[in-house]
């Protein structure tokens, strides 16, 4: 993919075909570990992961080959407010 998984407003995640306008499937933030999707990065090296940063400061990785729903790692990277 070219460009980033888009976040939504919600915290999810919503992923696009270039071709339509429409989502092919979004990852809901209780999937991934309860806390909002603020952003997200596709990895230059595979082309079906992508790392994405909840609001909880913690760092989720998703590997669309093995999962499309849950991360395949999730790390805090800050204690929790």
């Amino acid at each position: 993919p070219s460009h980033l998984p888009p976040t939504h407003a919600t915290g999810s995640i919503r992923l696009y075909n270039m071709l339509s306008p429409t989502a092919f499937h979004t990852i809901e933030p209780s999937a991934s570990g309860g806390a909002p999707i603020l952003t997200a990065a596709w990895s230059p090296a595979r082309p079906l992961v992508f790392a994405a940063g909840g609001g909880d400061g913690s760092l989720h990785i998703f590997d669309l080959k093995k999962s499309k729903g849950k991360p395949q790692v999730i790390r805090r990277l800050s204690p929790q407010p």
